[in-house]
């Protein structure tokens, strides 16, 4: 496998294709918990459980009742914990298609005019997802303290785009020279939990997104 070098020159710390394959095309699959293609009834299974994940994590944050999920899904509970091992496999699987819209935005962010604008909407965008259901920023933290965590390799793609983003605003001289992604996007995440927290609308994310971000700038 070759060694990737970013624009700047340098190994990135997270070495997935940031041109060609998308970081998320293995997270958009439906079968990506399994290898193997599902049968008809199988996919039906699982896409009723991430439908009824869906709807039960809306209502009920990260922590909502598995057997709440499998009932609504009308499957048994062994089912459910057949095609999701743990709870993470299940959060990995709602999320997948709004990891899928992060791709397509930071896409377009990665060639704004204004890498410093573009990076605090990315945060913005980051901190938004991470607050898609209650307790979801607190799972996301102890995800990443766990490389073999499903939801830490799920967050790769954001730590991926991270990077990037923040290595555009450092080159135009927008942000410090001495910043680490994992360390801004931990950052971001403690913003998503404070807001998650607070019940903080939109607004009062964006002010303490903007307030942070001043503090990573070239003074």
């Amino acid at each position: 496998m070759s060694t990737v070098i970013n624009e700047s020159g340098d190994v990135p710390r997270f070495p997935y294709p940031i041109r060609g394959q998308s970081p998320f095309v293995k997270e958009v699959t439906s079968t990506s918990v399994t290898e193997r293609p599902l049968r008809a009834d199988a996919q039906r299974n699982y896409d009723a459980i991430v439908q009824a994940a869906l709807e039960v994590f809306v209502e009920q944050g990260t922590q909502g009742s598995l057997d709440e999920i499998a009932t609504r899904a009308g499957v048994a509970n062994a089912t459910l914990y057949r095609r999701f091992p743990t709870r993470e496999d299940l959060l990995v699987a709602a999320l997948r298609h709004r990891m899928a819209e992060l791709d397509e935005i930071a896409r377009g962010l990665s060639a704004s005019e204004d890498p410093g604008a573009a990076l605090e909407e990315w945060f913005f965008h980051v901190a938004t997802h991470l607050r898609t259901w209650q307790g979801l920023p607190d799972s996301i933290a102890r995800a990443l303290s766990d490389d073999g965590a499903p939801l830490s390799h799920a967050c790769q793609p954001l730590l991926v785009w991270t990077e990037q983003l923040l290595a555009r605003s450092t080159r135009t001289s927008f942000t410090r020279t001495d910043l680490d992604p994992i360390d801004v996007f931990t950052l971001v995440a403690s913003l998503a939990w404070a807001a998650d927290t607070r019940g903080d609308s939109e607004d009062d994310l964006r002010r303490m997104i903007h307030l942070v971000l001043e503090g990573l700038c070239v003074t």
